[in-house]
């Protein structure tokens, strides 16, 4: 279905068709949002500063306790990968896509990580059953 041509209003005579009071109101409006958005974004980016500090701190206590700290942010990386593989699966809306997904999976040889995978572990005692992802 074909959109209707947009209507083209007849400039004023003398004008290149805008009203300028309402231009600038308009740009007055938006250059406030701007201001605002970016009065945010640096709030936003001092909290996000603080929080990278405490990380900072934690990351510090662990290497005077003598933690590794290449292996443990290593770690931390694999537990955050984990949870968003997890989530890609959660987000499916119903559960037979959410069983789909379990079977192209299985296809592809990653049946240890799935839940079915994870209960016949647990089942017959093997490894990665009470640590899930460990087996492969």
């Amino acid at each position: 279905m074909a959109k209707a041509p947009r209507k083209i209003r007849e400039p004023k005579a003398g004008s290149n068709g805008f009203d300028p009071a309402i231009v600038a109101k308009l740009v007055d409006r938006i250059e406030d949002l701007d201001d605002e958005k970016a009065s945010e974004h640096g709030a936003y980016m001092k909290r996000c500063a603080d929080i990278n500090a405490r990380r900072l701190a934690i990351l510090d206590e662990a290497k005077a306790r003598g933690v590794p700290t290449r292996p443990f942010k290593a770690y931390l990386k694999q537990r955050k990968l984990e949870r968003k593989v997890e989530a890609c699966r959660e987000n499916l809306d119903d559960l037979v896509d959410r069983e789909q997904f379990d079977l192209i999976r299985h296809a592809m040889g990653d049946l240890a990580e799935l839940p079915l995978g994870e209960a016949a572990l647990a089942r017959v005692g093997m490894p990665g059953a009470d640590n899930p992802g460990s087996y492969a």
